[in-house]
């Protein structure tokens, strides 16, 4: 749970503030996720993304290697990999440090609203521009080599009627069927 005040959450009947970010000023949460290994990934407004690891909290920041500070999406894909999305570009962390594409790699958009791993191995990205999909084996070469990533856009043709947007969270869900 997030507001104004931090981040909560249910223990025993109550809710009680994680302490994830130190600090008077704590800034607004804007993504969560438990990953497979019970961390809490928890994304912020202009506060990086925080993991809290079964007792023990690590903060990343741009200066860490993330795209930017305001985190709009985080995603474990079926390959067990995190995926941050921001409003300056896509994250990907290995473990130890942030692969990071922006627009100058071909990323469209401006924003990037909304990240999901489907069960194909594909990356859907929700951004001002519309919905995309991306191979994360074509990620790892434009990271590797500085090109641009090759993106299929998701059109009316597809069946899409509109732009997506970053109003309400989470802003992309996986559902049973795909």
């Amino acid at each position: 749970l997030f507001d104004i005040d931090g981040t909560y959450r249910w223990v025993d009947g109550r809710v009680t503030l994680m302490p994830l970010v130190e600090g008077p000023r704590r800034p607004r949460g804007t993504a969560a996720l438990v990953d497979r290994q019970g961390r809490v990934w928890v994304g912020f407004s202009r506060g990086g993304v925080v993991v809290h690891d079964h007792g023990r909290t690590t903060a990343y920041s741009a200066a860490d290697g993330l795209s930017e500070d305001t985190v709009t999406a985080i995603d474990e894909d079926e390959a067990g990999r995190i995926w941050i999305g921001t409003i300056h570009g896509l994250s990907r962390f290995d473990g130890d440090r942030f692969t990071t594409l922006t627009q100058g790699h071909g990323l469209p958009g401006t924003r990037l609203t909304g990240v999901l791993g489907d069960g194909d191995g594909q990356l859907w990205m929700g951004t001002d521009f519309g919905f995309v999909r991306i191979s994360p084996d074509e990620f790892d070469t434009a990271a590797r080599h500085g090109t641009r990533v090759p993106y299929r856009p998701v059109e009316t043709a597809d069946g899409l009627d509109g732009i997506p947007t970053n109003r309400g969270y989470p802003n992309a869900a996986r559902l049973p069927d795909g």
